[in-house]
């Protein structure tokens, strides 16, 4: 599932990658996650007075009881709280939100996750006076910043565009609100049945209980339907054409295939393919490996690679995932309710990008500007994308056509969809000015609008003001790394990521102090600070959104569970917001008293503390109150002043928002960083692995303690954070509480002859082996009996010391003992220029790589970057040509703008190619700031291995890395 970084209140969202607080256009509508209400279950956390040994066994609680689930999400939680990787929270970013006399809300009271239901059950009653509110007058009236000049949500990092596609789009179940109007309930949109229906080994699908786990489900959906049908509202009659075509089953493949074609380019394609556990699709990631370059997917190997199959049975069409782990009916339905998924026809994809050459052009501007969004994109759902003046408004005309059906009755659904139309208008102002939204509204010119920190007391009271609850907590996020922790994460052989030994980061010894953290935690007075600017005090790692019972409406923030996790911690300040200056000035007193006796400090000194902000304007809004907090509690506790040492926090903030987390936060380069992550607010067990010290989500910002070492007590035995969050999502097998890894690289060598080849000899270990090797104990034995457990090697890819993908893969055959080379530059198999001789008895490999193929590598991305940058600048170059530049300033605006476009948006779709390379040597300052420039100095050349012939560099591996892949299957 999607996760999200965020940026604040100053700036729209990006989400999906990139999430803002408080941002995003000023709409009111909502619809996706369930309503709260209050449980209570029995803590996580054994009550015996037996002493806890860590957990030996298949580890399986995806299909555990909800209560479960919770006490384990608790027992999480807990272990994140006492080990300050769950950040040091500020607020909750809920606030007031003003609407217009004339919206009538679908519902009297905001339902979390949900809204007002406006859109869906609301109405207009009466009209906006504004010169722009009096525009569409009986359409709903937002507004947003920027025009980005495209709806194309498989290609997008942020909430903008996902939230313009939203209003024209649907997707297999949505959410409407309950008959009292307190909560949610999904329902089928493109599906036709209440939940999808679990398929069995013998191919039969049928209904499942709540309970009940499988790897493939069967969506069933509308096709050949005159009410769900395609929508266009082009000039161009080639477009046109496909105004009021109905869906047809073949649609629904479509976008996975789209999304899948590695050479397309598409973010959410990248996302998808990287997916593991119950949200990974089976096949996914080897198609998606085997069509770098290609811009046409290939029907044959997408059918017989690729877990998603359409087809037909007694209840109709169907379209059919299977999973990389089992899953519930829930989270079947919840994974594909995005609309990524909706059904796209191949002919228009195909007219629209001249048969994938063009694929920027989808759901966009052409190049040349002369066909605009609505000409190349489709609408589905009950809006349809009726007009787009560029930096002007985007306009959604009601869909006449749509229906939705009461699953249970077959009927159609009546008195929804009241609102002609969305109009959204364009206010550049609003970039620069945080009033200028209000203005808007004030003028009556949008219907609906977040209040800024200027007016929430002159406006807070207004009969027109409502509060709602905030999508995320916000923090500031903690680097608690000795150093020693640091150079292992990020150092140059960093487990995370590398960096240059001149650049790495100096940890500061207190900042590893846990009573010094613990002092700047308790130091901070929430309820005053947030309440100034509008906020929800909050303690919390979670939002109120976030369920733990997600079909049953309960927020996990209101269960017992949650109240445990934190209760160790805060004590008794839970009631103060978690502020009590006594108790931080003595667990800074303990601080230095420490730090002072194993002279990590001396009396006189100054210890500083550098905070990132998002945006400069920040450190005036938010930052200096909260360093007066941080200062006060220290510099007057008893021990800093008997011994002379004093708190200076300093703060900065890089000139673009998401280099907070890209230069710092993601990378440890920081001491505290402001920054929060949203996502999967229905399943915040998964949304736990962003706390994981591997970084395996990818979204890792706190960083502290190894998560893999065992440290937290569930159900009477001890897990690792790591083991125990793999159990309840997906399910693993475990030794002594941590995971037993699928393989493991026990040794890795290299040695280069005369002419640059390249032999590499492993020697690993599979969980299998692992497990064979400790057979004689009882518990492991029960587990090898059991047949429930099965790790293996299943393919291996390389990578340069800098992190360069070398393009070929090595895939194992456990059933034959044979091994077989995949050269992805080429497409072919068992090329010439590689040998692989693989012993699976004792699980040592063998490769032996020609130098050619390092060279083919470098210059297949070398031409996917000249392509890429190619296709941005020109399609750069006449939009500004057609604005009126003269020669001169377009080619300098196309340049800037094609330099951005491969930062942005091809650069994170290869992290270990060229690209990636590319970008994170720009980051830390190694390339020149035009990577057209910086590509010239990045040669093969300079790659040279100094080591002489034959030389043994398993010392340094420094020339090629392994990252493998694994087949592990639990349960």
């Amino acid at each position: 599932m999607k996760k999200k970084l965020l940026l604040p209140i100053f700036a729209l969202a990006i989400t999906g990658s990139l999430v803002a607080c408080n941002g995003g256009d000023q709409s009111s509508s909502s619809s996706g996650d369930s309503g709260s209400s209050s449980t209570s279950s029995d803590s996580g956390t054994s009550s015996s007075s037996e002493p806890a040994t860590g957990a030996t066994a298949v580890g399986d609680y995806v299909s555990a009881t909800v209560e479960e689930r919770t006490d384990i999400l608790g027992a999480l939680e807990k272990y994140a709280v006492d080990n300050n990787i769950a950040g040091l929270p500020l607020y909750e970013d809920g606030g007031y939100m003003m609407y217009q006399e004339r919206v009538v809300k679908g519902v009297s009271e905001y339902i979390p996750g949900y809204g007002f239901g406006i859109l869906r059950s609301g109405r207009l009653n009466g009209t906006l006076t504004g010169d722009i509110g009096t525009l569409k007058p009986t359409y709903y009236h937002t507004m947003s910043s920027s025009d980005p000049g495209t709806v194309n949500v498989w290609d997008d990092t942020g909430s903008q565009v996902s939230g313009l596609h939203g209003y024209m789009s649907t997707s297999y179940y949505g959410t409407k609100e309950s008959a009292d109007g307190t909560s949610y309930e999904w329902i089928p949109l493109l599906a036709k049945t209440e939940r999808p229906w679990i398929v069995d080994d013998d191919g039969t699908a049928r209904e499942a209980d709540s309970t009940e786990t499988g790897y493939t489900w069967r969506f069933y959906v509308r096709t050949n339907d005159s009410t769900a049908v395609y929508r266009s509202n082009s000039n161009n009659a080639e477009r046109k054409a496909f105004d009021g075509q109905q869906i047809v089953l073949a649609d629904y493949l479509t976008p996975f295939k789209i999304m899948l074609t590695q050479g397309i380019g598409f973010e959410r394609g990248g996302e998808l393919a990287e997916q593991t556990g119950k949200y990974g699709i089976q096949g996914a990631s080897s198609y998606y490996s085997q069509t770098r370059g290609q811009t046409t997917w290939d029907d044959e190997l997408f059918e017989s690679t690729v877990g998603v199959k359409t087809g037909t049975d007694s209840n109709g069409d169907y379209i059919q995932m299977t999973m990389l782990a089992p899953t519930t009916r829930f989270y079947a339905m919840y994974a594909f309710s995005d609309t990524l998924y909706q059904p796209i026809p191949e002919a228009f994809w195909n007219l629209v990008t001249d048969n994938g050459a063009t694929p920027g052009n989808w759901c966009s501007y052409s190049s040349d500007t002369s066909l605009t969004p609505v000409d190349n994109s489709l609408s589905v759902g009950p809006y349809y994308l009726e007009s787009w003046e560029q930096e002007q408004n985007t306009v959604y005309a009601k869909n006449d056509t749509w229906v939705e059906y009461d699953a249970e009755t077959g009927q159609a659904v009546s008195g929804i969809y009241n609102i002609e139309g969305i109009y959204i208008a364009i206010i550049t102002a609003a970039t620069s000015d945080s009033n200028a939204a209000f203005n808007q509204f004030m003028a009556s010119n949008i219907d609906a609008v977040s209040l800024p920190l200027a007016q929430v007391d002159a406006y807070k009271a207004d009969p027109r003001t409502v509060k709602v609850p905030g999508s995320s907590v916000w923090k500031l996020n903690v680097n608690s790394c000795t150093q020693e922790e640091w150079i292992s994460k990020f150092g140059e052989n960093g487990s995370v990521s590398h960096t240059a030994v001149a650049d790495y980061y100096e940890c500061k010894p207190w900042m590893s102090n846990d009573d010094f953290i613990k002092g700047l935690y308790f130091s901070l007075d929430r309820d005053t600070f947030a309440t100034a600017r509008g906020y929800i005090s909050s303690v919390n790692y979670f939002s109120s959104p976030y369920m733990s019972d997600p079909e049953g409406g309960v927020s996990y923030n209101d269960t017992e569970q949650h109240a445990a996790a934190l209760q160790e911690f805060w004590g008794d300040t839970l009631e103060t917001g978690g502020y009590n200056l006594a108790l931080a000035q003595e667990f800074f007193d303990t601080a230095i008293d420490d730090l002072l006796a194993d002279g990590s400090i001396s009396a006189g000194d100054t210890l500083n503390v550098n905070i990132i902000w998002q945006a400069e304007s920040q450190i005036d809004e938010d930052g200096n109150e909260l360093v007066s907090y941080f200062e006060n509690a220290f510099n007057t506790s008893p021990r800093a002043v008997a011994n002379n040492v004093t708190l200076d926090v300093t703060q900065e903030a890089p000139t673009v928002w998401s280099d907070t987390y890209y230069k710092h936060l993601m990378v440890g380069q920081f001491d505290l960083g402001f920054g929060s992550i949203s996502g999967n607010t229905l399943d915040p067990l998964n949304f736990m692995e962003v706390l994981k010290s591997n970084n395996s989500s990818g979204f890792t910002l706190n960083w502290g303690p190894d998560t893999s070492e065992v440290g937290v007590e569930y159900d009477g035995q001890l897990w690792s954070f790591d083991a125990l969050w793999a159990a309840a999502d997906h399910g693993i097998c475990t030794y002594q509480g941590a995971e037993v890894a699928p393989v493991s690289i026990n040794s890795f060598e290299t040695s280069v002859d005369a002419e640059k080849n390249l032999t590499i000899d492993i020697d690993y270990t599979s969980g299998n082996k692992f497990l064979e090797d400790k057979a004689s104990e009882e518990d492991v034995k029960k587990i090898i009996d059991s047949g429930n457990y099965d790790g293996q090697l299943t393919d291996l890819e390389f990578y340069d010391q800098n992190g360069f993908l070398i393009d070929f893969s090595v895939s194992f055959d456990s059933t034959t003992g044979e091994a077989s080379v995949y050269d992805i530059v080429s497409g072919t198999a068992s090329p010439e220029t590689i040998s692989v001789t693989w012993d699976s008895e004792n699980e040592t490999i063998k490769i032996v790589i020609d130098s050619s193929v390092f060279d083919e590598a470098f210059a297949y991305y070398q031409s996917l970057y000249t392509y890429y940058y190619g296709q941005a600048y020109d399609a750069a170059y006449a939009a500004y040509i057609g604005y009126g530049y003269t020669e001169d300033e377009a080619v300098a605006a196309a340049t800037e703008y094609a330099e951005s476009y491969i930062a942005s948006n091809i650069a994170p779709l290869y992290p270990t190619g060229l690209y990636g390379m590319v970008y994170s040597y720009q980051r830390i300052g190694t390339l020149e700031s035009n990577p057209t420039s910086g590509l010239a100095t990045i040669s093969l050349a300079d790659w040279e291995i100094t080591e002489e012939e034959g030389t043994d560099t398993s010392s340094s591996a420094s020339f090629v890395s392994v990252g493998y892949s694994v087949s592990p299957i639990v349960g």
